[in-house]
């Protein structure tokens, strides 16, 4: 059994994929992974943690030419890519890997079975958008949703809410994006944060991580700052923009708090629980102006619990679910500084903390991979056997 994974991005530290094919992998199949690469180039071949990765390119006619022709040719060249590889299962990331994909079976007589692997809700992403394009994408993926064997969406809520709005007879499986069961060495997580502690001084430390971009509530974490000295805060991982990061630090110079914020790149996904195990507290105060981001449910917070750490997040329904449901930690509307203060208080009381910390080590038992990966395991080896038995009809 041979799967192809569309990817259109570099295929760096995509755990989520990495994850699903890794249990492909394990189930006997031969995987392969196009993603993105060099302008003007395609098909070069390179070894990524196990998987054989094509790279593709989403400028094959260069620089010169405008992005919108090159993106739109790259559908085709990077179909035919795929193509020529004679794929039994197509899994596509997101929207576009999907149409990739389906361009890349035209004209066969059996085509792949498709995967629609959307790692967040497609009609709501944090993008600028006109009525029109909302229309079209609206259109264009129900289309193909109807064209997949199996749709796998992050979480319950995105889950739903694409059932209803396509109306389809089955909801989505759900797989979240949970890591596996984390062995976490105190020692080391110590020794990461005296290190911190060198450079901001000691304190509750407060942790970020994630990409620093706009819109990911990062100024509302600065401003916490300013809430009591003994507040300190960790950003953890890399810059979209450089310019950006910049501004932050600015705004948390004109706050007075600079010297109590610390930036970091972001770390290899194997050593990230000592990053994570150095800090007392993640917080994720994210704005709902998106349903993207509304209905999300991002790796962060699995990757708290596996660390041991509690979590403050924006008081939306996923976050709300697994905090609230395994009480470790609590939410808070993003837009009420009284609400953020008043929780920062009741977290950080001694015996909150303790009991917080503790069901972190109860839920982490639960929340991994190892339990989340079974239902993905079994609707692959159903998979197989429709493709087995398309063969041989």
């Amino acid at each position: 059994m041979k799967i192809a994974k569309i990817v259109p991005n570099e295929f760096m530290n995509e755990s989520r994929d990495e994850r699903e094919l890794t249990v492909c992998q394990q189930l006997g199949a031969e995987v392969i992974v196009f993603a993105k690469g060099k302008t003007g180039k395609n098909s070069v071949i390179e070894q990524i943690g196990g998987f054989t990765v094509y790279r593709c390119s989403t400028r094959p006619l260069g620089t010169k030419v405008f992005n919108t022709i090159n993106r739109s040719i790259s559908l085709f060249t990077w179909a035919f890519c795929v193509r020529k590889v004679h794929p039994d299962i197509v899994s596509g990331h997101d929207l576009a890997g999907l149409t990739i994909g389906w361009i890349s079976s035209w004209f066969m007589r059996k085509k792949p079975l498709f995967v629609y692997d959307s790692h967040e809700f497609e009609l709501g992403r944090n993008a600028k958008r006109n009525q029109l394009k909302c229309v079209l994408i609206k259109l264009w993926e129900g289309f193909l949703i109807k064209r997949s064997a199996l749709v796998v969406m992050v979480n319950d809520s995105i889950a739903d809410e694409v059932k209803r709005i396509y109306r389809l007879k089955e909801r989505p499986l759900v797989v979240r994006n949970i890591p596996p069961k984390w062995k976490i060495d105190r020692k080391e997580c110590e020794a990461v944060r005296e290190k911190i502690e060198k450079e901001i001084g000691q304190g509750k430390l407060l942790l970020y991580h994630g990409s620093v971009t706009k819109e990911r509530g990062i100024e509302r974490l600065i401003k916490i700052l300013t809430y009591d000295d003994s507040y300190h805060l960790f950003i953890l991982g890399n810059a979209g923009e450089e310019t950006y990061r910049n501004s932050l630090k600015q705004y948390a110079d004109r706050l007075g708090v600079a010297k109590r914020v610390l930036f970091h790149d972001a770390v290899p996904h194997q050593i990230l629980w000592r990053y994570i195990g150095a800090s007392d507290l993640s917080v994720m105060l994210l704005s709902g102006q998106s349903k993207s981001y509304y209905y999300g449910l991002p790796n962060k917070l699995f990757e708290s619990i596996q660390a041991g750490v509690p979590f403050l997040s924006s008081d939306f329904p996923e976050f709300k679910r697994i905090i609230e449901g395994y009480h470790v930690g609590l939410t808070c509307n993003p837009e009420n500084e009284m609400e953020i203060k008043k929780s920062l208080k009741k977290i950080f009381d001694e015996k909150a903390m303790k009991d917080f910390k503790n069901n972190t080590l109860i839920a982490s038992n639960e929340l991994c991979w190892e339990k989340e990966k079974e239902q993905l395991e079994k609707a692959y080896k159903a998979l197989f056997k429709r493709r087995i038995a398309q063969i041989r009809s």
